[in-house]
Formats: structure tokens, sequence, C-alpha cells
């Protein structure tokens, strides 16, 4: 199994910068055309009008004569007029505006510039010079120098924590030329590269993360309450120029510790290796197991019915045999415990390839005992591919991994992975 080789010891086997002007204001591009309003006004005006007059005239006509003779005349005159008077006035404006006011001329083709919270000026080139910054936040800088032997601008920024929250952050300097050309190197481009580094209050000059040789560069990690923080940005190579520091939050995901844990029975005699060999993810919180991934842990021999392939035999430093050493094959693997779809073993891993091991009782290198060793075989060709297979190989001893195998030959032994954040 390839473990994190460099976690044990090997046995012998945001400032801104001055411009190209010469001054250091850094404000904000602006790019503002105005804007084109279009106004739509349609107005519909309706009259309808109904007259209502009513007029009544009533004559009444009373002839009375001697002769007792009574004429009435009643005449009554009805005329109905209906008067209504309604105004409806529809007034629709349509107010259409191409030119939002951002500051950004939509019309432009090139990337709008960017939003910036701060804008840092040139402070000086060591730690002591820092800007203070506040997380979440987007910061504009200016590297004005860069040198690859550690001798370009340096700009820094620091905050102290108020949250324990997971932090982002981007160095990002893509409008800066990629590549910058050096005749004296022989007349080629090479790339432009600006480094990240992050340091907490304890751990300069050596940082506790970086990211190099990336466009952007990020590194992500979780901060904790009242530690303060440090981010670094250096000029390594290419052309000065522009960049922008972005640092993001979200919330702080869960956190395991990932151990690899073997045991087998081994005779030296048959030269068979029969065990398993799992992964294992604790809750820092809680100790619960999160996931348990275990896989068959069985010679090459048995496995594949051909001989072992590992051409040098397993030795200290000095030359002296191991217990043993030979190739062990990691298949049948399966989730037994928890869920490890957080740790990407959700899919079938069944087989997870081969790797030498060996034990020896007492490592020895220039004639002077370190105990007992786990043993771990090396080709250099699988981290460099250029190199040619089984050719640059060695046996290391691997001090600090604690490993045992009594007498009847059963071997234990355990890698110490360190810390992973998941989200359950």
């Amino acid at each position: 199994m390839r473990i994190s080789i460099f976690s044990v010891i090997l046995l012998m086997a945001c400032s801104g910068g001055t411009k190209d002007d010469g001054t250091t204001d850094d404000s904000p591009p602006t790019d503002n055309t105005g804007d084109a309003d279009t106004d739509t006004d349609t107005d519909t005006d309706t009259d309808t009008d109904t007259d209502t007059d009513t007029d009544t005239d009533t004559d009444t006509d009373s002839d009375t004569d001697t002769d007792t003779d009574t004429d009435t005349d009643t005449d009554t005159d009805t005329d109905t007029d209906t008067d209504t008077d309604t105004d409806t006035d529809t007034d629709t404006d349509t107010d259409t505006d191409t030119g939002p006011d951002t500051g950004i001329d939509t019309s432009d083709t090139g990337t709008p510039p960017v939003v910036c919270d701060q804008y840092l000026t040139e402070l000086g080139d060591t730690i002591a010079d820092t800007e203070a910054v506040a997380v979440p936040g987007t910061y504009c800088g200016d590297m004005y120098a860069t040198d690859p032997s550690g001798y370009g601008d340096w700009d820094y920024v620091t905050w102290t924590a108020t949250t324990d929250e997971q932090v982002t952050i981007t160095l990002d300097f893509a409008d800066t030329p990629a590549y910058y050309y050096i005749p004296g190197y022989g007349g080629y481009y090479f790339p432009t590269d600006y480094d990240l580094y992050l340091y907490d209050s304890a751990s300069y000059p050596y940082p506790i993360a970086y990211s190099w040789y990336a466009v952007p560069e990020v590194v992500t990690f979780v901060q904790t309450i009242g530690e303060t923080y440090t981010v670094g940005v250096n000029g390594y190579f290419g052309e000065p120029g522009d960049y922008v520091l972005t640092l993001s939050t979200a919330p702080a995901p869960s956190i395991a510790n990932w151990t690899i844990d073997g045991a087998a029975s081994v005779d030296t005699t048959a030269g068979t290796y029969t065990g398993t060999e799992a992964y294992n993810f604790t809750s820092v919180g809680t100790g619960a197991t999160v996931c348990q991934y275990t896989w068959d842990a069985i010679d090459w021999e048995t496995v594949e019915g051909t001989a072992d392939p590992l051409i040098t035999p397993c030795t200290d430093f000095d030359g002296n045999a191991c217990n043993f050493g030979q190739t062990v094959r990691f298949v049948n693997g399966t989730e037994t415990a928890g869920s490890c779809a957080a740790f990407g073993l959700d899919y079938n891993y069944a087989d997870a390839g081969d790797q030498g091991y060996g034990y020896i009782q007492n490592y020895r290198a220039y004639n002077q005992p370190y105990g007992p060793a786990m043993m771990y075989y090396l080709d250099y060709a699988d981290f460099y591919p250029s190199l040619p297979a089984n050719t640059y190989v060695y046996w290391f001893g691997l001090y600090g991994v604690p490993a045992t195998m009594n007498g009847q030959g059963d071997f234990t032994y355990q890698f110490d992975q360190g810390q992973v954040y998941y989200t359950p």
C-alpha cells in the first residue's frame, strides 16, 4: 500500500508594491460609459358621456261655473336624460436600461475589473511588515519584482480568527503575462509564477501550508478562534504585475484521524504472508469509527501464481538480512465499518495494488543499532516515470512506524497518516 512516505523518518538506505511609474497608487479602475434609457409612454383616454335630465311639467286647469260643471285638465310631461361621465386614462411607461450603474462598461469585450475590498500598499518585504485584512475579503496588490532566489517582492497580510471556519486562500495573477522572456537563459520563455504561503503565530519561517506552480495558487485550511494567521505572497519568477488575493470562508468540516493498520501471519520458511490491511478513520471529537475499509493482504506468489517481482533482497544499511521481505498484494477491499463515501472509498476499490514490506529485528547503519524496524521497498521510477523501472530500488527502515513481529511470525504495524477533513 502506498503510504505518505514523508510522514515518517527514513533510516539511511498584501502589500501592493510600487507600480511601473514609481507610484504606489492602486486605485480601482473605472469604466463607465453611462446608461442607455428608452422610455415608451402609451396614454389611452376614453370618455363616455350619458346625460340624465328629468323634466316634469304638470298643467292643471280648473273651470268652475254656476252650473256645477268642474273641468280639470292635468298635463304631465316627463323627460328623462341620464348623464354619466366616465374618464379612463391608462399610462404605460416602459424603461429599458442597457447600461447598469456598476462602473463597468458592459459593451467591453474584456474581463470586467475585480471589485476589491482593499487595495494593498507596499509596506516592506519582511513578515514584520504586514497589512491587516478581514476574512472574508478580496484584496488587490502589485508584485513589483520577481526573483527565483527568493529576493523578489514579498507582500504579507494578517488577521486574527474570530470563528472556527474553513478558509480558502486564492492567489490569482491570470491577467499578468503568462510567460517571461529571459535572454540570459538561452532566449526561452519561462512561466510567470507567484507563490503563496500560510503561517500561524508560531510557525514562521516554516509555512503551515503553501502552493507553488499553479494559476491560481490555492490553500485551504481550518482556522482556530484566537489564532493569528499571516499570508505571504512572493514573486518567484516571471513578469511583475497585479494580483488578486481572495480569502473566502465556509463552515468547518469534521476532522478524522487516519491510520493504516496491518496484521499478518508470516511464514518465513514457506515464504507466505496472510493478513489484512485497513484504512481507519476515527472522529477527532468523539473517537468513534467514521470509516473502516479493509483489504486482504496476501503475498504475491499466492495471488498471482508467479515469482515475486522484487529483485533486491531485504537488508538494512549494513547489509544484514531482514526477518522477511516480500511483495504484498492488497485485494478484495470492502467497507467494513462506518461510511467511507466522504473519503472517496465508496466505489469499487477492491484492488489496491502491491507494495514491498519487510521487518528486521535490529536495524543497523554504520554498525550502529537502531532497534526493530518495518522495512519498505521503494522504486524511484514510481515517483519519477522517466527513470527505468527496477533500477533505482532500495529497502528503507521506517523509523517511528510502530511495528512488531514475534517468533511465531505474527506481524503488526501502523502508519499514522495524520488528520484529514471530511464532510459527513
